[in-house]
């Protein structure tokens, strides 16, 4: 046999038993759920993930697509957020989760919508005396299910943003700030001490939240914290009784 031909061969040949090799050893064999550590499920509720996630076992594990997977658990658990889906070579797969935490609810005739980070409908429960939420008003009247995300709000967005930068995460955002309302172009957010943080929605309302916290620590009297309202002036932020 030609020499050149032999090599070509053998290359060929090689490249065939690591193919054959890869398929037998890169497959699905073992899914588990790890959950964060404020996160407890039972064995059936982590078998239940597993089952949802429509990840096959002895598929190959890098046909696996961590969105797909993520979308079909999401969609059956709105309360949980697949934090990670991880490939453990050869064949292991480690799904991620966490719960998801309500920090809002919006009043509607279904009972108060109950509205994660994100704003993902998580829940609806007909009174929220007992926890600490954040009351959205201002919103337009809707048919909201569990498991969609509310649309066309980034005031709200860059709200969470800028009082997650102020380490104000889950039920501190609504334990601080009890009201959040959308009023004739300005945000208007009512703190537990009564004061409440005035916001124009045309500009950073993120930037603008961790200036009128700074004042609110720094600056306001103990008086000022109790009415009124935080503003924005031509001249920096200040304390106002009443506004135009």
């Amino acid at each position: 046999m030609n020499k050149k031909l032999l090599i070509t061969f053998i290359s060929l040949a090689v490249v065939v038993l690591l193919v054959v090799l890869a398929c037998a050893i890169f497959i699905v064999g073992n899914v588990t759920v790890e959950t964060t550590s404020d996160t407890a499920l039972t064995e059936g509720e982590c078998n239940e993930i597993i089952v949802d996630s429509k990840i096959a076992k002895f598929s190959s594990i890098f046909a696996l697509s961590e969105e797909i997977a993520t979308a079909n658990i999401e969609s059956k658990h709105p309360t949980l957020q697949v934090v990670q889906i991880e490939r453990k070579f050869p064949n292991k797969v480690v799904i991620n989760v966490s719960k998801r935490t309500a920090i809002m609810a919006v009043k509607t005739d279904q009972g108060y919508v109950l509205l994660d980070k994100e704003l993902k409908v998580i829940g609806v429960e007909e009174n929220i005396s007992d926890k600490f939420l954040a009351q959205v008003e201002g919103l337009q009247p809707a048919e909201y299910q569990v498991g969609m995300f509310i649309k066309g709000c980034d005031y709200l967005t860059k709200l969470v943003k800028g009082a997650e930068e102020m380490s104000f995460l889950g039920e501190r955002f609504g334990a601080f700030f009890t009201k959040v309302e959308l009023l004739e172009g300005y945000v208007h957010l009512t703190t537990n001490t009564g004061v409440v943080f005035r916001l124009n929605i045309c500009q950073d309302i993120d930037k603008l939240l961790k200036q009128s916290y700074n004042f609110y620590l720094n600056v306001a009297s103990s008086e000022q914290k109790k009415s009124g309202y935080i503003v924005l002036t031509e001249q920096g932020f200040s304390h106002t009784n009443n506004i135009e």
